[in-house]
């Protein structure tokens, strides 16, 4: 299950969202599922979501770019930069959603994978948000993501 803290803006920082997950797989796999095309599309996405498209230049400073789809047919993009590669232990990507009320605003977005025994603990850090309740919205959206990846990861 997910642990979630959350810092409030009341000292004029933005708030954060941090998640924890443990999966039974190794950080060199789950890493991959986050940086590999094929693997990101079939999981990404808040419950109910699919990804018609997805592009990721898997390098520091390489670009990325995901349309996810809403049940309703909605489409939601995102794009960003990669600011940090790290195999298998840490990627850090610029988040910048492309319309709605986040429009263009650039977050920050940290997932650490750490060695668990077997498998892995995964640390997702959300940075930059503008208030409390887009943290809580993309809280919702991110448990949704982790609960595909761990579908995901079960599968292989």
């Amino acid at each position: 299950m997910a642990a979630q803290s959350q810092k409030a803006a009341a000292d004029g920082v933005k708030p954060s969202l941090h998640l924890t997950r443990r999966f039974r797989h190794p950080p060199q796999r789950l890493f991959r599922a986050w940086t590999d095309e094929k693997d990101f599309a079939q999981w990404m996405g808040p419950t109910g979501f699919t990804v018609p498209s997805c592009a990721i230049d898997a390098r520091k400073g390489g670009a990325w770019r995901c349309t996810m789809r809403s049940p309703d047919g909605k489409d939601y993009r995102v794009h960003g930069v990669v600011q940090v590669f790290d195999p298998p232990s840490r990627l850090v990507l610029s988040w910048i959603w492309e319309q709605g009320e986040m429009e263009g605003l650039e977050t920050t977005l940290t997932i650490e994978f750490k060695p668990d025994g077997a498998g892995t603990e995964l640390h997702l850090i959300h940075e930059g948000l503008p208030n409390t309740a887009q943290r809580d919205d993309h809280g919702k959206g991110w448990n949704g993501c982790l609960d595909g990846l761990e579908e995901f990861a079960r599968a292989l």
